[in-house]
């Protein structure tokens, strides 16, 4: 709507905020892989969410006070989610309206509500803000690695085939999809996740070692999120429920990031001990 009433005036429309795509890299980056589980089976949580929300609670969301009250009530260890999503844009803004203003000619900036008293802080202040924009580069590895242990782990499997014969690569392959299957079923038991996504945890771990898409944990939660929808009570009681490890089996947002990361332990600790099975059948095979 603002857009299209500075184009009737013929104002000059200048987007001042930051591209989604570097904020979302940058708060993922700048989390470790335990928020990242968290962070993930939150949004695959929030898709199935079964209540509507009235026009008059969309409004009161978008005041201010509620979304510092949103950031406030996040545990500690997300500190760093609101800092790239909120703080850095804060002053990402702030320096994009003095850029425009330096023309010399009146502006009119909108923004979000949550980013009005951050924006009015850094203002007047001028600033460098190339670094906030700025991403890890990937390295060719980082590139190729997806396919690259796939492809070792194949290769290792076709080695014991061929040199062990087929009875012998027939009884590896079952021992990885029993023992990769069954740790990460055990995961999606451990965290009471329905029979249905128990028995998907446990299909979808021997696949996870081929296909970078499906993995145990990502699977379960997807499906625990749609046979389990949570609440926006669920939500709003995530920092209080997280406060004593009781509490992540009653909430339904928490327990389903356990569907999600605990099958995938279960997955990553088979790995491991098929990895170890399989080099210790080829060291006899040599």
């Amino acid at each position: 709507m603002a857009i299209d009433e500075g184009e009737k005036i013929g104002a000059r429309i200048v987007p001042i905020d930051r591209e989604i795509s570097t904020t979302l890299k940058r708060a993922w980056w700048n989390i470790g892989i335990f928020n990242r589980m968290f962070l993930l089976s939150a949004l695959l949580t929030s898709l199935f969410v079964k209540e509507d929300v009235s026009e008059e609670k969309i409004e009161e969301m978008k005041s201010e006070d509620v979304l510092k009250d949103l950031f406030s009530q996040l545990p500690k260890r997300y500190e760093s989610i609101k800092n790239v999503i909120i703080d850095e844009r804060d002053s990402y803004l702030a320096q994009k309206i003095r850029d425009a203003s330096k023309e010399g000619k009146k502006i009119f900036a909108v923004v979000g509500a949550g980013h009005l008293q951050g924006i009015m802080n850094h203002v007047w202040e001028e600033r460098d803000i190339s670094s906030l924009d700025h991403l890890p580069r990937k390295t060719a590895l980082d590139r190729w690695k997806g396919l690259l242990i796939p492809g070792i782990f194949f290769g290792l499997i076709l080695t014991v085939f061929y040199f062990g014969g087929r009875q012998q690569g027939q009884e590896l392959v079952l021992r990885w999809i029993l023992v990769k299957g069954g740790l990460a079923a055990l995961g999606a038991i451990i965290s009471l996740a329905h029979p249905l996504s128990v028995i998907l945890a446990f299909l979808a771990a021997p696949v996870g070692n081929f296909n970078p898409i499906i993995k145990p944990g990502w699977v379960a939660a997807l499906c625990e999120s749609w046979l389990r929808k949570p609440l926006v009570e669920d939500f709003e009681k995530i920092a209080q429920d997280s406060e004593h490890w009781k509490g992540y089996w009653k909430n339904n947002v928490i327990r389903i990031f356990l569907v999600f990361m605990l099958p995938q332990i279960g997955s990553s600790i088979g790995t491991f001990i098929v990895t170890a099975d399989l080099f210790r059948v080829l060291k006899g095979l040599m």
